[in-house]
């Protein structure tokens, strides 16, 4: 079964993450802006790379997305940390000609829409990287409020 969420208006769609995606997504994590910049981890490999997505498939505790602009594969969401009456919504935006179009405003509102369907949950929480501090921007115009300092990309788990 395919699922997506698509704001009436929205550019961005959202579909379910299914193990189709995770070969989609093996470039992205070889590249040099998530293993340098951003995880400072040494260069997967296919074997790992792909244990590592299907366990996140069959993982109940979060909610992953790929980000989507017409069938253009541009990134992956996620919605994890669900703990009380909160959770914490991630998003990466990895083709990087698609970055600074607007679209990290979209991702969020639609994560914002899944997460508030959720049973309970009335709170959503966000870190921005320090590499990255134009993506509070996104998350400050769908509502968020800014609390603490950058997250240290080499520290994120």
């Amino acid at each position: 079964m395919e699922c997506y969420i698509q704001l009436p208006f929205g550019r961005v769609s959202l579909w379910r993450f299914v193990s189709y995606d995770v070969a989609r997504t093996y470039d992205w994590v070889s590249d040099l802006w998530y293993t340098g910049d951003f995880t400072g981890s040494a260069v997967p490999n296919p074997g790992a790379h792909r244990r590592y997505f299907e366990n996140d498939l069959v993982d109940h505790r979060q909610v992953s997305f790929a980000v989507c602009v017409g069938e253009f594969f541009i990134g992956s969401a996620v919605l994890k940390y669900f703990e009380g009456d909160s959770c914490e919504c991630l998003y990466y935006i990895v083709n990087e000609l698609q970055r600074g179009k607007g679209y990290a405003k979209e991702i969020v509102n639609l994560l914002c829409r899944v997460a508030f369907s959720i049973e309970g949950v009335v709170r959503i929480k966000a870190s921005v990287l320090k590499s990255n501090p134009k993506s509070s921007k996104a998350l400050l115009s769908n509502g968020f409020n800014e609390r603490g300092k950058f997250v240290d990309e080499k520290r994120v788990s």
